[in-house]
Parts: C-alpha cells; sequence; structure tokens
C-alpha cells in the first residue's frame, strides 16, 4: 500500500467515524430525557464537558489563544447561532424522535446553497432547484410515514435548527478566523455554553438541574465527548486527508446513524415509507455538496 492510499484509507475511516459520532448525539440526549434532564440541562451537560475537555487539550498542548476584539465579537456571535441550532434540535428530539429530527436537520447544506443564493447572489442553478424539490418531496414522504407522532412545533423547531446552523456556516466562512481549529471551537462552545445559560434565565431557569447520579454524569460525559470532541478531532483530520468533498459525503452516514439509535435504542417505528423519505433528503444534500465541489473547482 502506497503512502497516498494509506493516507485516503485513514482519511476515509475518520471521515466515516466522525460522521457516526455526531450521529449517536441523541442517544445521549434521550438517555438523560429518560432520567427526568430537561433539553436545557443536557446540553449544559454537552457543552459544559466539552469546554472542560477542551480547555484541558489547549493547556496540555499548549493552544491557548487571547482573542482580538473582532475574534471575540465573531466567536461570540458563532456562539449564539449554534446555541439556537442546538436548543431548536434538542426540543424537537421531544416531538420527532432522533431519526426524524436528525434527517430533517440535515437539510443543512440545502439552506446554505440558499442563503448563497438569496443573501450573496450566487447564480442558482438547475442542479440547486432539483435538490431542493428533492429534499421537499423527501421530508413530505417522512412527516407522511411518521404519522401522528409527529407536531408542527416539532417540525419548525428542526427547520429552524437546521437553518440556524446553515446560518452559522456561512457566517464562519465568511468571518475566516485566524483561529487554529482547538481554540476557534473553545471559544464558540464557550459564548454556546453562555448563550445557553442566558435561555435558560430567561425561561426562569426552571429546565435546570445538576447531575444528580452517575448515569447523569456518565451521559453527559458521553455527548461531551463522543459527539463533540472526539467527532471534531476525527473531523479535522479527515479534512486533511481526503478534502471536504468527500468529507461532507461521508457526514451523510449521521442521519442514518441517528435512526438507527432511535429504531434500535428507543424503539422508533421505521418504514419502507421513511426509508425512501431519507433517501430523497441524502440524494438531495449529495448534489448540493457535489455542485459546490465543482463550482470551487471551477472558480479555484
Amino acid at each position: 500500500m502506497t503512502k497516498r492510499t494509506a493516507m485516503m484509507v485513514a482519511g476515509t475511516a475518520a471521515a466515516v467515524a466522525s460522521a457516526i459520532s455526531y450521529g449517536v448525539n441523541p442517544l445521549g440526549a434521550l438517555k438523560l430525557y429518560d432520567l427526568g434532564y430537561g433539553p436545557i440541562s443536557v446540553l449544559l451537560f454537552r457543552f459544559g464537558y466539552a469546554i472542560l475537555a477542551l480547555g484541558i487539550w489547549m493547556l496540555v498542548s499548549r493552544q491557548a489563544t487571547r482573542l482580538s476584539l473582532r475574534e471575540l465579537v465573531t466567536t461570540s456571535a458563532l456562539g449564539i447561532l449554534f446555541a439556537v441550532s442546538s436548543i431548536t434540535f434538542y426540543i424537537s428530539f421531544k416531538s420527532l424522535g432522533a431519526g426524524l429530527a436528525s434527517t430533517l436537520v440535515f437539510l443543512y447544506p440545502i439552506f446554505v446553497a440558499l442563503i448563497m443564493c438569496v443573501v450573496f447572489r450566487e447564480k442558482p442553478s438547475w442542479r440547486l432547484s432539483f435538490a431542493t424539490l428533492l429534499a421537499l418531496v423527501g421530508v413530505t414522504r417522512l412527516i407522511d410515514a411518521a404519522g401522528s407522532r409527529v407536531t408542527a412545533g416539532g417540525i419548525a423547531m428542526a427547520v429552524v435548527s437546521a437553518l440556524a446552523y446553515a446560518t452559522y456556516i456561512v457566517a464562519l466562512r465568511k468571518a475566516r478566523l485566524k483561529l487554529t481549529v482547538v481554540p476557534q471551537t473553545f471559544y464558540i462552545m464557550f459564548f454556546t455554553f453562555v448563550a445557553v445559560c442566558a435561555y435558560a434565565a430567561a425561561m426562569g431557569g426552571g429546565d435546570f438541574a445538576l447531575p444528580r447520579s452517575v448515569a447523569a454524569v456518565g451521559w453527559g460525559l458521553f455527548l461531551g465527548v463522543c459527539p463533540s470532541l472526539v467527532s471534531l478531532i476525527l473531523l479535522s483530520y479527515a479534512l486533511k486527508r481526503i478534502g471536504p468533498t468527500p468529507t461532507a459525503i461521508y457526514g451523510a452516514l449521521e442521519p442514518p446513524t441517528a435512526v438507527l439509535v432511535g429504531c434500535l435504542v428507543f424503539s422508533e417505528p421505521f418504514s419502507l415509507r421513511m426509508a425512501i423519505g431519507l433517501a430523497l433528503i441524502l440524494a438531495s444534500v449529495a448534489i448540493v455538496i457535489l455542485q459546490s465541489a465543482v463550482r470551487r473547482r471551477c472558480t479555484g
């Protein structure tokens, strides 16, 4: 095996593992819901433990970095966007379940492309129009298959989460922060944690509770490490080895992983119609990702 082949294999394995580790996000959240914790508590566990782990990593690797005023404003704004996406995502689990909520949120690449067209005047293409239509058909099939357990509020939360995350991705690209991955992620997560705390305070703080058992601490650590820290490390590794487009395509494993978690662990229903809806959404996202890659190649 040549060195280049070995790098490709390692990068592909990292991309797959990153997507799967992020896809188990609902596992920790729903386990904590079963223990009596609400979405805000679960988010604070997740980001609190992630910040602690990243802080230790920065100290050990001597990556501690002071922020300029511009970086402070930018990372705080990004943290607020990420908080909005996370809060609505975790709330959507309550009514939609892990699989459906994760699949709807995975529409964010479609929203990224639409934002670039509407806000930044990028020229739309027939591929984007076709992908958007395909995604809408897929969502309709999913909602129809899910039946009575779907609520309008849950769908709205998932769509807002996808839109907020798409806005976060666009803002992150346009900001062009000079921070390396670990400090940048630490500061964004820190401000996400602050924003979630502010939201909890504004809502009266009734949804917040400290961990009351070993199981709660364990699942909180799981959320802070597996879908946050581990996924981040593997994602960064994959981006360096195989590039953004293959990494993004392998990211399509996130929703099926969440669907499997919902079905196998939480006995969520799954049918052929849901499989068709999921496949249509993944196909639409793949079209958008490949179109973006072609556009970058042509302009680069």
